[in-house]
């Protein structure tokens, strides 16, 4: 199934997420592992989807806050709970800022509570409400909190919008329980350049010419031309060349 969202309004960055600000409501919010007792009806973050969640407190996948040691560096943190029959739980930032998403820096930190069955993954999503839209920028397993900051820069991110978006999964199915959180979520314009690369490839009879320079002979070293690109940053090509050579006679 597809879910429909509405976008929130689109903001500056920076942004950021500790799930502090949400009021310590009994039922609410988890003070352990299991679904608050309001579950489904309890509190999420603010601009922030779970598609394919389950509608009761004894289905999965699920998503909470709570307050529970395990799962938040300090006062509350974002949970996730999947079985292996229901093994994959996602939540997606459902805000567009005035910044795209390849010129900003992302910093979190996570943990899961079994490091051989289950993973996190952090992406992007073209569509909030659709799940087979989701594509990993990183996955990885820790079962302490482990800072993670990745320049988003460095990904081949599409162009128009996309939202930022976290995956909580098993790696292989089973019948147990199992936990994943998140916190401190943290998303900031990059600051200065952030040098592309890219890769042109030319087949050509006896001689080529790239950039005001004649090859007739293969290079031993493949040639590279220094652009700017949209940003005012180097774009560095790299020029890959093989040359056919006529005969005579």
């Amino acid at each position: 199934t597809i879910d429909i969202y509405t976008p929130c309004t689109p903001s500056a960055l920076p942004y950021e997420e500790n799930f502090e600000s949400y009021a310590s409501t009994s039922g609410y919010y988890s003070t352990g592992t299991g679904a608050p007792t309001r579950y489904p009806n309890h509190y999420t973050p603010t601009c922030w989807a779970f598609p394919g969640m389950s509608s009761t407190a004894s289905t999965y996948p699920q998503a909470f806050l709570t307050t529970t040691a395990n799962y938040r560096v300090a006062g509350k943190g974002l949970a996730f709970k999947t079985t292996g029959t229901n093994p994959v739980a996602y939540a997606v930032i459902t805000k567009e800022f005035s910044s795209p998403l390849n010129q900003a820096v992302l910093s979190f930190q996570y943990k899961v509570n079994n490091a051989t069955y289950a993973q996190m993954d952090y992406g992007y999503m073209r569509n909030p409400g659709d799940t087979s839209t989701f594509v990993s920028l990183g996955q990885t397993s820790a079962t302490a909190w482990t800072a993670v900051t990745d320049t988003l820069g460095h990904h081949s991110l599409p162009s128009g919008s996309v939202y930022l978006a976290f995956r909580f999964k098993l790696k292989t199915t089973n019948t147990n329980t199992y936990f994943g959180a998140i916190d401190n979520i943290k998303l900031e314009a990059m600051q200065g350049c952030l040098p592309t690369f890219g890769d042109t490839t030319a087949v050509a009879c006896d001689q080529f010419s790239w950039h005001g320079i004649t090859y007739t002979d293969i290079p031993l070293a493949d040639p590279t031309h220094i652009y700017t690109n949209a940003a005012g940053c180097d774009s560095t090509v790299t020029l890959h060349l093989s040359l056919n050579y006529s005969t005579t006679g």
